[in-house]
């Protein structure tokens, strides 16, 4: 469930920029308050409402385990993912026309096939929404306490500071 709620959260902006654009179109009298639009506005809220419960408890702290690494070296490799998943919102926030009701189901298909290759694949960290919230994603190497040989490992970091051979606190999950 985490997963999907994940998903669901690395589209917030897009679900906004849709939202955003039915109401401007509603209050210009280019469209009604049909079946069809109500329904999509009521999902987009829906998802925008379950995408940020699924950050708000993904970034929560609390429920983690943290531990003590030393950094070895850091990657930031944020702009590998960031600027192709960027281009969905484009995609579809430019040419979508809510009142189509086959441009919508086809929005619902490609959407379900994007998030189940998302959570099949665990690629998280293609979430746009927490680097317009200030994280990166940083392939690090490091070591743990009480252990001799490195390890790597995906971080999410909110900052910008060089963290190379500094101990730092991290929260473990998977």
């Amino acid at each position: 469930m985490m997963s999907l709620l994940l998903f669901l959260s690395a589209f917030i902006p897009m679900y906004a920029l849709l939202f955003i654009q039915m109401i401007v179109e509603i209050i210009n009298g280019n469209r009604t308050f049909n079946v069809l639009n109500i329904i999509i506005t009521t999902l987009l809220v829906i998802a925008i409402a379950l995408g940020t419960i699924g950050l708000i408890l993904s970034i929560n702290k609390r429920h983690h385990k943290t531990e003590q690494i030393k950094v070895i070296k850091t990657t930031n490799i944020t702009d590998q993912h960031f600027f192709a998943y960027i281009s969905i919102f484009i995609l579809f926030t430019l040419s979508f026309d809510i009142s189509n009701m086959a441009m919508f189901i086809t929005t619902i298909l490609i959407l379900v096939i994007i998030g189940f290759v998302y959570i099949h694949n665990k690629i998280f960290y293609i979430n746009p929404l927490l680097n317009l919230l200030g994280f990166s994603f940083y392939e690090i190497t490091y070591l743990a306490k009480e252990e001799s040989e490195p390890k790597t490992a995906k971080v999410f970091y909110h900052g910008h500071h060089n963290l190379n051979n500094k101990w730092v606190k991290v929260c473990l999950k998977n």
